[in-house]
């Protein structure tokens, strides 16, 4: 007998990217920060050396489940084939490294300034950021929240 598991096509963290994309791209245009790049690569020599304008990296560096808001009752659900149990949604933290660069090494800082600003005054990613998936509130109940800190 085989045994198969079907697992449903999962785009959380590209959705994740593109809704701190957004949020980044909206607040920090208006701050006078237009046309700055957000990325989501690791910060290189290379990668640095083909800027062509002040960019924001986000590099996710660390993914783990976030136990304290794990949901422990499974969903029970009716269909035309009966009754089912659907695993509740695992809930992670999402540590990125965040750099910001430009030519002047005072633009930097003011632009990551700028960056940690939007990022504290938002605790939760607003639903009109909110990309793919996790804008679908029926897939996603639980808000997309951050904290600043260490690892």
């Amino acid at each position: 007998m085989t045994f198969s598991v079907d697992v449903p096509l999962n785009t959380s963290l590209a959705d994740l990217d593109e809704s701190l994309r957004a949020l980044l791209l909206r607040e920090l245009g208006r701050h006078g920060f237009d046309g700055v790049g957000v990325g989501f690569d690791a910060p290189t020599r290379d990668w640095a050396a083909k800027l062509s304008r002040p960019t924001v990296a986000l590099f996710l560096y660390d993914i783990r489940e976030a136990e304290t808001e794990r949901i422990a009752e499974w969903d029970e659900r009716s269909g035309p084939g009966g009754k089912r149990s659907e695993r509740p949604p695992l809930v992670v933290d999402c540590s990125y490294s965040i750099t910001a660069w430009t030519r002047a090494v005072e633009d930097e800082h003011r632009l990551l300034s700028q960056v940690l600003g939007v990022l504290c005054a938002y605790r939760e990613i607003p639903r009109d950021a909110l990309a793919g998936q996790l804008a679908d509130p029926g897939l996603h109940p639980r808000p997309v929240r951050g904290r600043a800190g260490r690892s």
